[in-house]
């Protein structure tokens, strides 16, 4: 297999161990019994099409979206549309999927470093100076990354301040994966889907903890067409498309409830790590440096315990980990207490 197309993602198939490399809510949605109902066997028994349920999805999210099958559809569809013949910019650290896509259609993939581990941050500075360079001799430019930052938990706060710097070109397009961004407080979150030169891609699975469960969308007026056009049909699946529906029926007081359990329970089981904790984050998941990597690995998986290491991300001493219920981030607490305290 090509290099470009081995991008290495959390999880682990043996299912003994507890998965702290994958980035989910722990908590389950109000409705998630009925996901696994006799309803859902009937659900999965036709085609369904999310066009039925796409205007009552509008109508709470906002007429500028599209539903899709997960954020990975949506980079796919960039990938071969989007970044046809473009220079693709990614600051990094992020996510891998963005180089991979990028190799589909694009003219050149530029990476810039943004990290910045003395003053433990993500300078995003660099990033958005290495693009005015580029837009002077680059006719297209798209530029991708996420915010929270994968794997950081980082959150820019400023970044629409830089973005509207760049309105006035045409040919610079901005891609920001925010499928993260529902673990922040709302009045933490910044809203740039109003700005037409930027595409914000949203999932569901993530806050929902339905990682299985391929549904999300994008928020972007000016391609809405261009995504409806290239989206797969009935790519969500009836699990999906039930999903959906479920959740345009439950309340929004109920959903709000759902959210502020999650974030309060996020933030105070982040906090008991926060010792180890390198980069602020403001997620369910977090950075640690390990001076021995291999000793701690193996500590762990004799714990049965499973943690994502991120040399691919070019941070060979850090790991990631998700927060999972409270017994398990005690255990994993525990054993990172023994090793790196010694």
């Amino acid at each position: 297999m090509d290099e470009i197309n081995r991008v290495f993602h959390g999880g682990i198939k043996d299912s003994s161990f507890t998965d702290f490399s994958i980035s989910v809510n722990p908590i389950s949605p109000p409705f998630v019994d009925k996901l696994f109902s006799k309803q859902a066997m009937k659900v999965n028994q036709r085609y369904t099409y999310i066009e039925w349920i796409e205007d009552s999805f509008r109508q709470r999210y906002g007429e500028d979206t599209v539903v899709l099958a997960g954020a990975t559809e949506a980079f796919q569809i960039i990938g071969f549309t989007l970044m046809k013949d473009s220079e693709v910019v990614i600051p990094k650290p992020n996510y891998g999927e963005y180089s991979r896509v990028a190799h589909f259609s694009a003219e050149k993939t530029h990476f810039v470093d943004i990290l910045d581990i003395d003053g433990k941050r993500l300078d995003y500075s660099r990033l958005f100076e290495y693009i005015q360079k580029e837009n002077k001799k680059s006719r297209k430019i798209t530029v991708i990354f996420s915010n929270p930052n994968n794997p950081t938990g980082y959150f820019e706060s400023d970044l629409i301040n830089y973005i509207k710097s760049f309105q006035a070109f045409e040919n610079i397009l901005f891609i920001v994966d925010e499928v993260f961004l529902d673990f922040l407080p709302e009045e933490e979150r910044t809203d740039l889907s109003f700005l037409e030169n930027v595409i914000c891609v949203r999932t569901f699975t993530k806050f929902y903890g339905l990682p299985g469960i391929r549904v999300g969308y994008v928020k972007t007026t000016r391609y809405r067409k261009l995504f409806e056009t290239f989206r797969a049909p009935w790519a969500t699946g009836g699990c999906g498309y039930l999903f959906l529906k479920l959740l345009l029926q439950e309340s929004s007081e109920n959903l709000k409830l759902f959210e502020k359990r999650t974030i309060e329970f996020i933030k105070t089981e982040r906090q008991k790590f926060q010792r180890y904790i390198y980069f602020p984050s403001k997620t369910n998941y977090f950075t640690v440096k390990i001076p021995d990597l291999d000793e701690f690995m193996d500590k762990l998986h004799r714990n049965k315990i499973h943690i994502r290491t991120l040399h691919d991300m070019g941070m060979p001493q850090f790991v990631r980990i998700g927060i999972k219920d409270q017994k398990s981030n005690e255990k994993l607490l525990k054993i990172m207490g023994e090793v790196l305290n010694a």
